[in-house]
């Protein structure tokens, strides 16, 4: 009886292990990686190297790949500004048939909105060869930032000194 349950439940164990790849979807080939840190600020890396940014207006990016790449005709207005509560802004990356990728923040979308991060898949050419790639954006730029507690204690305790320096003053007697 005991191999048997052992028997069933390493059979079970490579079940999952040998059909996980067919419910996972798409493995693109490669992989682009977009993070905005301000509405002037953006940088991108394909498998890993960077990727030419140029900024073009607030909230405005063109990456620019080598010659050989020709990206599909695309418009992904998906992932969702953080700080957006309503999920009805969103960052936006464009392919338009070219070695370009037009990028744009603080968006309308008219989809729903997905996480940062969440990857869509889309198409490649690198030198006439088809391919696919894996595309992600990263939102750093626009959430809500909370103070670093070390100037904030900072400030506070000088606020604090100056209060009791000038409740002292005038509490002090005046000599004529």
């Amino acid at each position: 009886m005991k191999n048997k349950t052992v028997l069933s439940l390493a059979l079970s164990i490579a079940a999952v292990v040998l059909t996980q790849p067919l419910f996972a979807g798409v493995i693109p080939a490669h992989d682009i990686r977009i993070t905005e840190n301000s509405s002037t600020s953006l940088s991108a890396t394909f498998d890993l190297a960077p990727v030419t940014v140029q900024n073009t207006a607030s909230d405005r990016w063109t990456l620019t790949f080598s010659n050989t790449f020709t990206f599909g005709s695309f418009v992904l207005d998906l992932w969702a500004e953080p700080e957006d509560n309503t999920m009805t802004m969103a960052n936006s990356v464009e392919g338009t048939g070219t070695n370009q990728l037009f990028i744009r923040s603080d968006i309308l979308s008219g989809h729903t909105t997905v996480p940062d991060g969440t990857q869509f898949v889309e198409n490649l050419s690198i030198s006439g060869s088809q391919t696919s790639v894996g595309i992600r954006f990263f939102d750093n730029g626009d959430g809500a930032r909370v103070p670093d507690s070390g100037s904030t204690s900072g400030l506070l305790f000088l606020t604090l000194i100056t209060l009791v320096a000038v409740s002292r003053r005038r509490s002090a007697p005046r000599l004529a």
